[in-house]
């Protein structure tokens, strides 16, 4: 495993990523404390932010503390539940 220091989140975060998720999650009127109810169906917003993460983190998966493996699909961001910012 590799250490793995947390970095700041990309400059345009809240603008590209939060905010569009924030609001898609208004619209549908879902609290977000409660998982939506067809994770499948979420539109997707991280990719948006994905070059920036790749390079802060120096290739580095920081929930896995390894360097993923593009060849194989490894996607480099996580979508589990947003922090608050």
């Amino acid at each position: 495993m590799i250490p793995v220091t947390p970095q700041p989140e990309p400059t345009d975060f809240g603008e590209t990523v939060r905010k569009p998720g924030r609001r898609w999650r208004s619209k549908q009127k879902l609290p977000r404390d409660q998982p939506p109810p067809d994770p499948a169906k979420l539109p997707v917003y991280w990719p948006r932010g994905q070059k920036q993460l790749w390079e802060a983190y120096q290739g580095v998966c920081a929930y896995l503390g390894m360097k993923p493996n593009a060849k194989a699909g490894c996607d480099f961001s996580e979508r589990n539940a947003p922090q608050e910012g």
